[in-house]
């Protein structure tokens, strides 16, 4: 993603089998004005995510990644070093 030629930013979506992985990353001079959020925001509205389980990965100390999750309907479902997140039921495409 970027603001004319410069990035602000990083998303990929990696798949396996069912389920979609997502990652992001954003510049530090863009850093905490919303723009993460919206971007992953949009990506959650891209067709190839229907049907798929959509998760993210965010390392533990990593509080504003786990703000974007949480704010767009992921749910914590793994602790550790690296915690997995889940697109729950207040999510895009979620069929529960």
């Amino acid at each position: 993603a970027s603001v004319g030629s410069t990035p602000l930013g990083m998303f990929r979506i990696d798949r396996e089998k069912d389920t979609a992985w997502l990652s992001w990353l954003i510049a530090p001079r863009f850093r905490g004005l919303g723009l993460g959020r919206e971007m992953v925001g949009q990506a959650l509205l891209l067709p190839l995510l229907r049907g798929k389980k959509v998760c993210a990965r965010i390392k533990q100390e990593n509080i504003p990644s786990k703000r974007i999750a949480k704010a767009l309907g992921f749910e914590r479902t793994a602790s550790g070093a690296l915690e997995e997140w889940t697109l729950g039921r207040k999510g895009l495409y979620s069929s529960k």
